[in-house]
């Protein structure tokens, strides 16, 4: 069955919060799944059954209070089977030291493609990704300072500063942070068990005297200016990128656990971006585009 606009505006322009709000739901009853994954390297198919027969529960008892969102979601687990599939395929990952960030990964990157399989998005996200994934990799040659592993803060910061500069008339590539993140969650390797780093140490910039700033630069000068923020924007963003360790599972569970209203979470993490995005600027100049 087709999505309807209101699902649309769901599964598209309020993408983040659904999938947020999902996840902490799946996140209620998925241990015996995990504990099947580690053991056996498959979930059965009576503990899957018993998991989903759980999260459909939880929705109908209310737990997502605005209606059309639980409507949503209970579409979306007419076929939750990429779910299990992107659980299985993380493995013995979901276990161990980086076991926090392996199960958000896992957990995002199947929720996303139950929605592409629902509105049948699969083919041109896959394009993009295609494209996106060429110019991470150019970069990560032409600066090597990544290592293997592309899953990190850091490059998603240096990759967004390259779109912006060299990639501006495409539309098609993501231009936020947060965009990039969801690419690399559903579709990269390198996001299967890995925690998404925090930014680096503020280093000496490169020299003043080049017409337009390096990613490095950008990279370093956005750490000294996140060092600038006062400290509630600054928790409130790490939590956000998942710059925390450990990391945190979501903004959502962070606002409830510290008792924060969710609303003026966001609205402190937008000042902050806008904040830096100023810093940025101020310092490299306005050749650099915004990272928000």
């Amino acid at each position: 069955m087709a999505a309807t606009h209101e699902e649309l505006d769901w599964l598209a322009n309020r993408w983040q919060r659904f999938r947020d709000t999902v996840r902490v739901v799946v996140m209620r009853h998925y241990d015996p799944l995990i504990a099947a994954i580690v053991e056996h390297g498959s979930i059965d198919d009576h503990r899957w059954n018993e998991f989903v027969n759980a999260v459909l529960r939880d929705l109908d008892r209310g737990r997502i209070r605005n209606e059309q969102l639980y409507s949503v979601a209970l579409s979306l687990f007419a076929d939750p089977t990429p779910l299990r599939r992107a659980l299985e395929e993380v493995g013995s990952a979901l276990v161990g030291e980086q076991a926090p960030a392996a199960r958000v990964v896992a957990i995002k990157r199947g929720i996303t493609r139950m929605r592409d399989a629902w509105i049948g998005g699969t083919e041109h996200r896959g394009k993009t990704w295609g494209r996106l994934d060429s110019v991470s990799r150019e970069l990560v040659r032409a600066t090597g300072s990544l290592g293997d592993n592309r899953c990190t803060m850091e490059h998603f910061i240096d990759l967004l500063a390259h779109l912006r500069l060299h990639h501006a008339s495409d539309r098609n590539l993501p231009r936020k942070i947060a965009t990039i993140e969801e690419y690399f969650y559903e579709f990269c390797s390198d996001c299967q068990a890995v925690a998404i780093d925090g930014l680096p140490e503020p280093s000496v910039s490169a020299s003043q005297g080049d017409a337009v700033p390096g990613d490095e630069e950008v990279s370093a000068q956005l750490g000294i200016c996140l060092e600038e923020l006062e400290d509630e924007p600054r928790r409130f963003v790490s939590v956000h990128f998942k710059m925390t360790d450990p990391v945190e599972f979501s903004s959502s569970g962070y606002c409830q656990r510290m008792d924060i209203d969710r609303r003026r979470f966001h609205r402190i993490v937008d000042q902050a971006l806008e904040a830096l995005r100023g810093c940025i600027e101020r310092s490299l100049g306005d050749e650099v585009g915004a990272i928000a």
